[in-house]
């Protein structure tokens, strides 16, 4: 049976001057995010199925790789570009606690194509 799920994630740094940057959302669409200090915070609601073997699938606009390898995309472009500028890659763990409620972390985007998620990753809230 699907679960809903709420991501909160923090990305610090990662601001490009001359580019817009957000989460991404399908193919074309950007979250801008809320400022915060520091940086800027992505909300994304998906949906978590459970696995007889204990590791969850996500499904969701925001929601990109396989199965195995899920992960949310912190793209930037240029204003009114179609084309990604970079993507940086925030991997989701594989396996949740029961219950869902809110994922959260913070992640610095360090200039690659991997977002490095910061201690203590990924923490899962009632």
């Amino acid at each position: 049976m699907p679960e809903p799920l709420h991501v909160v994630l923090l990305v610090r740094g990662g601001r490009a001057p001359g580019l817009e940057a957000g989460l991404q959302r399908g193919r074309d669409d950007l979250d801008a995010g809320e400022p915060t200090e520091g940086g800027r915070r992505y909300d994304a609601d998906l949906t978590v199925r459970r696995r007889e073997d204990g590791t969850v699938r996500y499904t969701g606009p925001s929601v990109f790789g396989p199965a195995t390898e899920p992960f949310l995309y912190v793209s930037y472009r240029r204003p009114g570009a179609a084309d990604w500028t970079r993507r940086s890659k925030v991997l989701l763990p594989v396996r949740l606690e029961e219950g869902t409620g809110t994922l959260e972390a913070t992640v610095s985007d360090v200039g690659a194509t991997r977002a490095r998620l910061e201690d203590p990753g990924w923490e899962q809230r009632p």
